[in-house]
């Protein structure tokens, strides 16, 4: 037998590069046990295999055989007993001459039948006479015996049992009180999220939870305490506790996630540390990392008594961390935890057969799951749905300008063709009229709710127009048909790997409604009443980012990190060119269009200055636009102008006239028309944002749009939950927060 020492303090392991080779099984663990663990007499070695599957060995003394591994990657192993466990301890397993081609493993004997064997191994026979009516007691030393039950008459007392058992039983109300771990605050809390809900639910509402961006990341915990000093397991475990307490009350039809509920850069600082020579171990080392915190994460959450629905988002598959551990940034497929593996740990038990799967083999996490009371189909997408495919190097595919970034999980979204199809065939296929959808997935689906931070690495969402499309004809109750070569993005980016061909049919179903579209991602509480956007005929327009409307009455502008807000950048006029409404400031090299509500020719013209970075703008750099300008690109009638930064300075900002209703301003787009609701139009949409749950995370300094509300230890507002209410029959939906945030009320 070939050893491998593990020595154990207390709940810690401590380990040296072990490995193994697939398919042995002469492997033997030796535990070099302290004084917490040697006088235990019986323990179980948990073993967890690449593949996501595990098995329990029990054993007493120190000494065990490891089980054959199967696969090549990493195996965790650790103990438990009698109410301890200990953190998991990772061994390397490396291809055998036969792995490459599978290891078939033969089921191994569960704990409870080993438990029998070792039983039987202690048990004596019945004593000779063969009395009848003896029963198996305990020896005393750890084996069990026959004996002859006493004729005397014992009286069954609570002295009695203790006597026979050598302990003081406790009641089950005892028991249930000892074991409620749930720290008062979080009871008080979700107490009162149930007062607040019940005035809202009757027998035309349903409700949910609703929580989004985790990002659990115990290893942050570990190794930066200071800067995540709230636990992410006793968050997600209070999380469960508050969603339980509420669902006893109010039923709730299921919870769902918005994704990121994995962090992966937190992976990068243990990759770092062991020192690996390759970036397939280290991406190989950061799989299985991830792999083993989503597991982590799913058995919190298993807990969940209504059912749960998690989605997908750009930090879960672990391409950050790729970004971290490698120096030159290139991220490697060797990182990514597969659609599959995903599935497995989350939607594998998700309990109910009331949601429906796309792909029961997981490779597409998208679903949907009906409330027939009410009429309501609540629709989960996946977009983060990328063909994960490697390059001779092992690096993932790098997608050129205007991109520039890796076909991965981070700031990479696409809708794959498949999925496409089966919402346009299945999932908007609604049983009945009246019916109505809502959708979720992790990223903001309309511009309204883009994160303005001055990247574009945010709009890369192929095959977005299609599911724009799509959505469009599903409301209309007509058609829909594409046939692309190539996917395309907002910001213009095109990909063969998303080609997609498909044709929706919707005439026979007529028009239909979306209530409302809930996202996650961008950490900030949103809601606004818009439109989908309708598309002229024969015309192709992307939906934009960096989209703002300008009018009379709302004089809103858009606000990023380059975009500045300030109060004194709000001009009354200047040049004397007439009323202006807010400032748009842009960099260097931008292009921006403007559709305007009417002909300019009769109004005051734009005014372009330029400015500092902080927005300050510069006498000399007053420019006043006309519509013979060579620098603006007008239409005929003058309603659209394209204008290219002309100066050398960083920044300029742009005003446009406040005398005209419904101006349009896109950032290095093509101008969407959204139009209200009439003929032409699409049907209202409610876009809601929802806040994040990571208790650690704080985005307080940053500049995009929305509400942030900090998160507080040892409090309710260590996270944010949503419990939602609809009520169909006054089209309305209300919003009552746990934890950090406000409560909401929306109609649609």
């Amino acid at each position: 037998m070939e050893n491998i020492h593990i020595k154990v303090r207390g709940k810690h392991l401590s380990l040296r590069n072990a490995a193994v080779v697939c398919g042995n099984s002469d492997y033997q663990i030796v535990w070099e046990l302290d004084s917490d663990w040697t006088q235990k007499t019986s323990k179980t070695m948990r073993v967890s295999f690449p593949d996501g599957t595990y098995q329990d060995v029990l054993f007493s003394g120190s000494e065990v055989a490891l089980p054959p591994v199967p696969i090549p990657g990493w195996v965790s192993v650790g103990l438990y007993a009698d109410g301890m466990q200990t953190e998991p301890a990772d061994i390397r397993a490396l291809p055998s001459i036969i792995s490459a081609a599978g290891s078939p493993r033969e089921p191994s004997k569960d704990v409870y039948a080993q438990l029998l064997d070792q039983l039987d191994s202690k048990m004596a026979e019945p004593d000779e006479d063969g009395t009848a009516g003896q029963v198996l007691t305990t020896d005393g030393l750890g084996g069990r015996i026959w004996r002859t039950p006493s004729s005397e008459a014992v009286s069954v007392t609570q002295e009695a049992i203790t006597d026979a058992l050598g302990y003081t039983p406790v009641s089950q109300s005892e028991l249930t009180g000892a074991l409620d771990s749930t720290p008062t605050y979080v009871k008080s809390a979700a107490d009162a999220v149930i007062a607040r809900m019940l005035p809202h639910v009757h027998g035309g509402t349903f409700s949910f939870a609703l929580f989004t961006d985790l990002h659990y990341a115990p290893y942050f915990n570990e190794t930066k305490p200071s800067a995540h000093p709230i636990s992410y397991k006793q968050t997600a475990e209070h999380i469960v506790a508050a969603i339980n307490r509420v669902g006893r009350s109010v039923p709730l039809a299921c919870v769902l996630s918005l994704g990121d509920n994995l962090e992966s850069a937190d992976n990068a600082d243990k990759i770092s540390s062991e020192s690996l020579a390759t970036p397939t171990l280290r991406g190989e080392r950061s799989r299985h990392l991830q792999m083993n915190k989503a597991s982590e994460l799913r058995g919190i959450l298993s807990g969940l008594q209504p059912p749960y629905i998690p989605q997908k988002g750009n930090h879960d598959d672990g391409s950050l961390a790729a970004y971290y551990a490698e120096s030159d940034h290139t991220y490697y497929t060797s990182y990514l935890m597969q659609d599959s593996d995903y599935y497995a740990r989350y939607f594998a038990n998700s309990g109910t057969q009331n949601i429906v799967h796309m792909d029961a083999a997981g490779n597409i996490l998208v679903s949907y799951l009906d409330v027939p009371s009410c009429k309501v189909r609540l629709i989960s997408l996946n977009c983060i749905d990328l063909p994960y495919t490697s390059e001779a190097d092992g690096s993932c595919p790098y997608l050129g300008a205007p991109y520039a970034q890796y076909l991965a999980g981070q700031h990479c979204y696409g809708y794959s063709e498949g999925q496409l199809r089966w919402l346009a065939e299945t999932a908007l296929q609604l049983p009945d009229a009246g019916w109505q959808v809502m959708l979720f997935q992790h990223i903001p689906m309309l511009s309204s709710f883009s994160k303005q931070d001055g990247a574009v690495s945010d709009y890369q969402r192929f095959n977005y127009d299609v599911l724009e499309g799509i959505l469009h004809a599903y409301q209309k109750g007509s058609r829909y048909t594409c046939s692309l070569s190539a996917g395309k993005a907002p910001n213009g980016a095109e990909s063969s790997r998303f080609a997609c061909s498909l044709s929706a049919d919707f005439t026979a179903q007529g028009q239909c409604g979306v209530a409302a579209i809930w996202c996650g991602h961008i950490h900030r509480d949103l809601q606004q009443k818009t439109t989908m956007p309708t598309k002229p005929a024969g015309t192709t327009i992307r939906t934009p980012d960096f989209t703002n409307v300008f009018n009379a009455s709302d004089s809103t502008f858009l606000s990023n990190q380059r975009y500045s807000a300030s109060a004194s950048n709000k001009l009354a006029s200047a040049n004397g060119k007439g009323n202006l409404s807010n400032v748009i400031a842009a960099a260097k090299g931008d292009t921006i269009r403007i559709h305007f509500g009417a002909s300019m020719s009769a109004y005051a013209w734009p005014v372009m200055l330029q400015c500092s970075a902080d927005g300050t703008p510069s006498a000399a750099g007053i420019y006043a636009a006309d519509g013979s300008d060579s620098k603006i690109t007008w239409n005929d009638d003058k309603t659209e102008a394209t204008i290219t930064n002309p100066y050398s300075a960083q920044y300029y900002r742009f005003a446009v006239p406040q005398d005209t209703a419904d101006v349009v301003i896109t950032v290095n787009q093509e101008i969407t028309y959204s139009e209200v609701p009439d003929a032409n139009g699409g049907e209202p949409i409610l876009f809601v944002s929802t806040m994040l749950a990571c208790p650690n995370y704080s985005d307080g300094g940053s500049a995009w749009n929305g509400t942030h509300y900090p998160h507080t230890a040892n409090s309710a507002e260590e996270t944010s939950v949503d419990f939602v209410t609809v009520d169909t029959e006054n089209r309305k939906i209300y919003t009552v927060r746990y934890g950090a945030g406000a409560d909401r009320e929306m109609a649609y």
